[in-house]
């Protein structure tokens, strides 16, 4: 009898974690597949699996938009076409690019957690492949044990991005820093690609 109470003990974890397993499954598949509303193909010179913009050329790859710079393999979600259509004043990224360090600091109560942590995760991928310190904040209490960074402690040295949400899907500048505000669940990636393009040199402005 105990035997056989081990056994379904065994059983009924067993599916429990499957349960778990699959579900963080379908919320990967939820924000990939989401954000491919965004892939745009459309330009002059562009095939159905490649298109060019400003002497880069990209690729279509599950779900993904590629491209190689100095041998390396960039990620993004959105066209550089659909990302050159958000403003990020000229202004701030050179006090982005001439800081010392760069604060990615998170929503840990934001209401699309999944594509928020993704977001700030390629962020700090993005300026750590071009030399720049970067390292993770939070505007306010959180589970993560990240210091409390807001706009308000943003320095010439110390530039602070905020993953926050919003009403509006947007960037907004305030001096030292950066806020990336998303009222949609892969909002926060979409304004990643804004700053990745251009972090990377692709968009030039």
């Amino acid at each position: 009898m105990k035997k056989k109470s081990k056994k379904n003990l065994s059983e009924e974890a067993r599916k429990k974690r499957l349960q778990i397993i699959w579900g963080v499954f379908i919320s990967i598949m939820f924000v990939l597949s989401s954000l491919s509303i965004w892939v745009s193909n459309s330009s002059n010179n562009n095939s159905l699996n490649s298109f060019k913009y400003n002497g880069y050329t990209f690729q279509y790859s599950q779900n993904k938009i590629t491209t190689q710079i100095n041998g390396a393999t960039l990620q993004f979600f959105t066209t550089p076409f659909d990302a050159e259509n958000m403003n990020i004043p000229n202004e701030a990224l050179n006090k982005m690019f001439n800081a010392k360090k760069v604060t990615i600091s998170i929503d840990p109560n934001s209401n699309y957690k999944e594509a928020l942590g993704l977001a700030a995760f390629y962020l700090q991928t993005d300026f750590l492949s071009v030399g720049k310190n970067a390292e993770f904040g939070a505007i306010s209490q959180n589970s993560f044990n990240y210091s409390i960074v807001t706009c308000k402690d943003a320095t010439s040295d110390n530039f602070v991005i905020e993953l926050v949400d919003g009403n509006d899907t947007k960037i907004d500048e305030e001096s030292y820093c950066l806020k990336l505000i998303s009222s949609q669940p892969y909002g926060h990636i979409i304004l990643r690609d804004a700053l990745a393009y251009r972090i990377y040199g692709i968009i030039r402005q």
